[in-house]
């Protein structure tokens, strides 16, 4: 099970969720790339300069991952790490959580928050992009909050998904009957509508955890917790998240490294800095000289980093397209396997069905086949085992034909 999977897998089982826009944070996930991602000891959402520790945030957070992803997920296990390493440097004197984020799981923030509290440092958080949901629990656990002007900020609340699929199985023609031992064995199945008694546990298991949220908030940002619960997990523009009292400065890019960089550098120190040093000629005539030294080396560094990544792109392309040669040659083996086992002649379609499908499908079809069931489950249509561009005629198509015995040899 990849990883995009295994988060799926957790939003079915009721995980809560400190998100906005979950759907577009799953979409946004590259994980083919990921899945040939170097696995050197780079940490490129770690960085020091200038004594201040920058620890990148980006993504969908989740509770654990096992290497740093970049800019697609970020585990809290990794932001736990960069600020003990951090907090332990001597050469550092500040840290700044450079956030991009939607938010992601509420399970693993107290972990972050609680190393947050006991740091011996100084921190702050600076949005470069979104401080959402999760992400905004984070920021406001830090000293102070900056945010560039087309930031988004708040998305102060918890949820969690159930997906219910009984009206497709009636579809089909599928009855599921459960017989209890107790009310709650069984619960929260997706074959069967929500009883009143599953819809109130998942909800207060959402109303427990947006309290501690609303509660953390309220604390740290001093704002009533009513006011921020009346917001109903509203978002703001940086401009109205500074009048809110959710962020305490608007900055530029420039302040990325150090969000309190540009606060102390005014119109008036730049003046009395021109009154005190009278412009001589020369020294300029020497700061272009060496102005152009140091453009001309920037460039000659920035094209050597294209060439290695234009090399590391070619790479993985490569490893791409053997992986994907090789995941279809096993899964042509496996549909002779089947087609031996059962008998059954699968058509052209059918086989473009079953090249479309993960692992976990193909295995479930394959077992269906060899009982000549025809039921499947409507989470597997079309849209879902499809993969890319790929056309195909929908796992619902082929387990039709299996149950007809359709091409049979």
């Amino acid at each position: 099970m990849n990883l995009l999977d295994k988060i799926k897998a957790d939003i079915a089982r009721h995980e809560l969720m400190a998100c906005h826009d979950l759907q577009g944070q799953l979409a946004a996930i590259d994980v083919k790339a990921l899945a040939v991602l170097g696995t050197d000891n780079e940490t490129p959402s770690y960085s020091v300069d200038n004594r201040t520790a920058t620890i990148k945030v980006r993504g969908l957070l989740i509770p654990s991952a096992s290497r740093d992803y970049g800019n697609w997920i970020t585990g809290y296990n990794y932001i736990n790490q960069y600020l003990a390493k951090a907090n332990n440097d001597p050469f550092v004197d500040e840290i700044v959580l450079d956030i991009d984020s939607g938010g992601g799981y509420v399970k693993g923030l107290d972990d972050v928050i609680e190393t947050i509290a006991n740091l011996s440092k100084p921190i702050s958080a600076y949005a470069s992009g979104d401080m959402y949901s999760g992400a905004y629990y984070l920021g406001s656990s830090t000293d102070r909050i900056t945010a560039e002007k087309d930031s988004g900020i708040g998305s102060i609340g918890v949820f969690v998904v159930h997906s219910e699929e009984s009206k497709a199985l009636e579809k089909w023609g599928e009855t599921y009957s459960i017989f209890r031992s107790g009310k709650w064995k069984g619960a929260f199945n997706w074959f069967s509508p929500l009883a009143k008694h599953e819809k109130e546990r998942l909800q207060q298991g959402v109303d427990e955890a947006a309290s501690l949220f609303f509660n953390h908030v309220a604390y740290k940002r001093n704002i009533d917790t009513m006011t921020i619960a009346d917001w109903q997990g509203d978002t703001f523009s940086a401009t109205k998240a500074k009048e809110l009292g959710l962020i305490d400065e608007i900055v530029g890019k420039t302040a990325a490294n150090s969000p309190t960089q540009v606060e102390n550098t005014t119109k008036a120190d730049f003046s009395a800095t021109s009154t005190q040093n009278p412009i001589n000629p020369m020294e300029d005539t020497m700061d272009l000289v060496q102005a152009l030294a140091e453009n001309s080396n920037l460039k000659a560094q920035v094209a050597e980093k294209e060439t290695a990544l234009a090399s590391k792109d070619a790479k993985i392309a490569e490893l791409q397209a053997k992986l994907t040669e090789q995941q279809a040659e096993s899964r042509n083996k496996a549909v002779a396997d089947l087609e031996a086992k059962t008998g059954k002649t699968f058509s052209d379609a059918e086989k473009q069905a079953f090249a479309g499908m993960s692992d976990e499908q193909f295995a479930l079809v394959a077992s269906m086949a060899e009982s000549n069931k025809p039921v499947m489950p409507a989470s597997l249509q079309q849209a879902q085992i499809t993969a890319g561009n790929t056309e195909s005629t929908g796992l619902a198509g082929v387990v039709a034909n299996l149950a007809k015995g359709a091409n049979n040899a």
